[in-house]
């Protein structure tokens, strides 16, 4: 390096350094259409992974149209997001944009981590109460952490609903007009 500027010196580094050829564009392209969200990996990080990915293609002078983004982006998620997949089948493709399919991802797993899940041992109850009161206790309290909570009574984050003050209140004024109707005498 003889120049001085360092606009010219990172330009002949990566004239030197950056990956080309028919073989490294298709080693990335195969990599970037194969790739998979790992177990246990957070949306967020996936996502970012397949961008990290777009970068380095970019970077070696592939260009990375956003359909094939969104379709590496859908082909490596394990089939718990195969309804989300058929949904964006159906969607018309001026609305399919990767702003869209990354919104979607993030609710979905959203979703897929607040979706209640009974135990084996729920035994089936005889009323509509005594199956949602079991599938309450069934689910595992300690999966997230309490700001990702939301409340089944008042839909505010931070509580479960028998914690709930506003379904605490609302049972006492309940209990209360319960009383003050029994005190009444009908007169017929």
């Amino acid at each position: 390096m003889h120049s001085k500027d360092p606009l010219v010196v990172w330009e002949d580094l990566k004239a030197v350094h950056r990956a080309r050829g028919f073989a490294t564009f298709l080693s990335l392209k195969r990599k970037f259409l194969t790739m998979k969200k790992e177990k246990g990996q957070k949306m967020s990080a996936w996502i970012g992974e397949v961008k990290s990915q777009v970068f380095e293609m970019e970077e070696a002078g592939l260009t990375v149209p956003d359909l094939d983004i969104i379709l590496a982006l859908t082909m490596g998620l394990p089939s718990s997001y195969d309804s989300l997949i058929i949904n964006f089948d159906d969607t018309p493709s001026s609305d399919l944009t990767l702003d869209h399919v990354t919104t979607r991802l993030l609710a979905e797993e959203t979703r897929q981590l607040t979706r209640v899940i009974p135990t084996p041992q729920t035994t089936i109850p005889t009323n509509a109460k005594d199956l949602l009161h079991n599938v309450t206790l069934s689910v595992n309290k300690t999966s997230l952490p309490v700001e990702q909570i939301t409340c089944w009574f008042c839909d505010e984050k931070g509580h479960y609903k028998e914690n709930c003050e506003k379904r605490k209140a609302w049972l006492e004024l309940k209990k209360g007009n319960a009383m003050m109707v029994e005190d009444v005498d009908y007169v017929y």
